[in-house]
């Protein structure tokens, strides 16, 4: 992954004798892993799984590059019945975090269409825990156990998006996480993790932003 980044950056400097004035742009959106337009999904993706930051936009004729910074507040839980489970009881995870991304995408326009147009792109992201609120817990015990947690992971991230009137922007993007974000449940051997998989515990999931170029 280092060296996707730093391919990105030797593409950002050669690029930069034919590019036009960067721009600048702040964006805000949500954060799901299933794609809806349900108004109450949507309404609950902002209040619980809310992404904002800042990017920067370096054109080179029709193709760009895009590094940002976002900060991602992202709440989820996971249960698993007492029927999957070693002990009875349901076994739950709550996930409360706070991370930093960093995506850089390098992107194209497939259409310009003077008012609108169509993009394409796709690239790396650094993500980064700053402060975890984790905890798993079995039904009947009392206290919950922290999740370790992994605290930087790498991800892949592809998507679309438009740019409306010059300075408004809208990107749906996927990310793929290519490295686990935990390390341990902290549910020991209390209960099956067969449905609370471990050792696939990656950050894949859908972004929906809104941006504003500076």
């Amino acid at each position: 992954m280092r060296k996707l980044f730093l391919i990105a950056a030797m593409l950002l400097v050669s690029g930069a004798c034919m590019a036009q004035l960067p721009s600048l742009g702040i964006k805000a959106g949500y954060i799901t892993t299933n794609l809806s337009t349900d108004r109450d999904s949507i309404t609950s993706g902002f209040k619980n799984n809310l992404t904002y930051g800042a990017f920067v936009r370096l054109n080179i004729k029709r193709f760009y590059i895009q590094p940002e910074l976002m900060v991602s507040n992202v709440e989820s839980d996971i249960k698993e019945t007492s029927a999957a489970s070693a002990v009875e009881g349901d076994a739950s995870v709550h996930f409360e975090s706070i991370d930093f991304e960093v995506p850089v995408m390098i992107g194209y326009r497939l259409l310009d269409l003077g008012l609108a147009n169509l993009r394409i792109e796709a690239g790396p992201t650094l993500n980064y825990s700053m402060q975890n609120f984790t905890l798993s817990q079995v039904e009947g015990e009392s206290d919950p156990e922290p999740i370790d947690k992994t605290q930087i992971s790498w991800g892949a991230q592809i998507g679309v998006g438009t740019d409306v009137l010059g300075f408004l922007t809208l990107d749906i993007r996927y990310n793929y996480g290519l490295t686990n974000a935990i390390n341990d449940l902290g549910l020991g051997n209390r209960v099956s993790t067969d449905n609370i998989n471990v050792s696939d515990a990656r950050m894949n999931k859908f972004m929906v932003t809104v941006g504003l170029k500076l």
